[in-house]
């Protein structure tokens, strides 16, 4: 396969930073890299240097057969599991890259399906929507009130094309009951969902079709077929990295009277250098 042709043992590690590493995560995989312990104490190695890390590591094995073992290598993505396989889809990628193995002036398109309802909060241990909060459950409201809330799959569905997603959609949610017992799952009671979603409330009182939809990004489409690998390049007035439109000159500092028309009152971080004399404070500034 590709992945046999030669990479010298720096190549790796130099494509690290395309991965949004830190120092010690990328000082972590060079460890990994340069580490030629048998097969058990590689693995005690590697859960030792990369286990408090997000980090993607690969070392030569001459153990794991092939038409050419020496060539061969080994990725580790060690993290959670959403993390994890987020690093090792980008090594997946830049590799496919650099070996060649991605066919060129093609369109391949993939729909992604069984996506899950709910989700657990890492933090709070709360369950909450993973995804489209209105998406009809899969097993509609039997799975809802018969079934652990992670098991259930919802009728959500992207389509992706050469590893982009062009366009999602779902099943819309369009009973009252179903709706009701998966915002409960979710943490809020019915008099909650009345509140913050009324329109849709009232609505299902009066009965709704069956019915979904789909988005398609044609931003997206169009970055695609002018093989554009930044979205930004084929936007007219796309934001940078920090949300800045700097073509519009946005976002810029409100006057104090905007302020005021709004009941606005700022509450920013404290300068950090000394505040000349002549200088109007804070509290002055923002009227």
């Amino acid at each position: 396969s590709g992945i046999n042709q030669a990479f010298s043992r720096n190549q790796p590690a130099a494509t690290v930073p395309q991965f949004h590493l830190n120092a010690t995560q990328r000082t972590a995989i060079t460890t990994a890299l340069r580490a030629k312990e048998t097969e058990p104490s590689l693995a005690a190695h590697v859960y030792r240097e990369m286990r408090l890390f997000n980090c993607t590591a690969c070392h030569d094995r001459k153990d794991l057969g092939g038409p050419n073992p020496k060539r061969d290598a080994l990725f580790l993505s060690c993290d959670k599991e959403d993390l994890a396989a987020r690093y090792a889809g980008a090594v997946r990628v830049e590799l496919a890259r650099q070996l060649g193995l991605i066919d060129e002036g093609c369109f391949r398109f993939c729909w992604i399906v069984d996506y899950p309802m709910f989700e657990r909060d890492e933090e709070s241990g709360a369950i909450g929507f993973s995804h489209n909060p209105f998406s009809m459950p899969q097993g509609g409201l039997e799975a809802l009130e018969t079934m652990d809330p992670l098991d259930i799959l919802a009728w959500q569905y992207d389509i992706v094309c050469n590893g982009v997603e062009l366009s999602s959609g779902a099943i819309r949610n369009h009973r009252l009951d179903v709706m009701i017992k998966a915002f409960e799952i979710a943490g809020y009671d019915k008099t909650e969902v009345e509140t913050r979603f009324g329109a849709l409330y009232q609505a299902f009182q009066y009965g709704a079709p069956p019915h979904g939809g789909i988005a398609p990004g044609i931003d997206r489409i169009v970055m695609l077929l002018a093989d554009e690998p930044n979205i930004r390049e084929i936007i007219m007035f796309p934001f940078n990295q920090t949300a800045q439109d700097l073509m519009m000159g946005a976002p810029a500092p409100a006057s104090p009277k905007h302020l005021k028309e709004l009941s606005l009152r700022l509450d920013l971080p404290k300068k950090t250098a000394a505040v000349k004399e002549n200088d109007e404070s804070p509290e002055e500034s923002s009227g």
